[in-house]
């Protein structure tokens, strides 16, 4: 199936968040916006699909900051900050920006009819029938968003906690706070997509 461009807006309390997303295969010619682009290592073909994203759809002569293994840095020039979390599944590229000071952000996309392994469940921090979705790639895909907002990647499996409110998600040390997790209803076509949001401080 061949994957469409498209982009979104979607509230959370009161962070507005934006998304845009292409086939990893796209040129993604880059950076129209007078961008900055600095990077530690060479970019996959997913992280260049990123970044001309943001060059078009995001905010206007921006830094973007790309770290193998670290969250990415987006400011504007004038030194306003975004959270911002990049996706891939499937040859789909997602990133996902919001305005804040100490905003993390996590976006996660999986194809809808992808069936993962069941042994995941074991992981998820939800006790059966608790979790937010109704499917197990749903329900990982809100994982996934909350550990990249929390920041420690798969290290942070077991760190998250169930809350009474299934979208949410608390961060045991050396995070604090909860995460707030939100389904994307006008994502891409064929996909799940969750976003989870928190901040920094307790």
């Amino acid at each position: 199936m061949k994957h469409r461009a498209g982009q979104a807006k979607q509230r959370l309390g009161s962070v507005t968040l934006f998304l845009a997303w292409a086939p990893e295969g796209s040129p993604a010619p880059f950076l129209s916006r007078r961008a900055g682009l600095r990077h530690d290592r060479p970019l996959t073909q997913a992280q260049r699909v990123a970044a001309g994203l943001l060059s078009t759809q995001g905010p206007k002569h921006q830094r973007l900051r790309l770290r193998h293994r670290r969250r990415p840095r987006l400011r504007s020039a004038t030194g306003r900050r975004y959270a911002v979390s990049i996706t891939h599944s499937d040859g789909l590229v997602l990133v996902a920006w919001a305005a804040g000071l100490g905003l993390r952000l996590g976006v996660d996309c999986e194809r809808d009819r992808r069936h993962p392994r069941a042994s995941l469940a074991r992981r998820l921090p939800w006790a059966t029938g608790q979790a937010p979705y109704g499917k197990l790639t749903a329900n990982w895909t809100a994982l996934e968003a909350a550990l990249k907002a929390d920041g420690r990647g798969l290290s942070g499996l077991g760190r998250l906690g169930a809350t009474p409110n299934p979208w949410r998600l608390t961060r045991s040390a050396p995070g604090v706070g909860t995460l707030r997790l939100a389904p994307v209803h006008r994502g891409p076509t064929g996909f799940v997509v969750t976003l989870a949001l928190g901040r920094d401080g307790p």
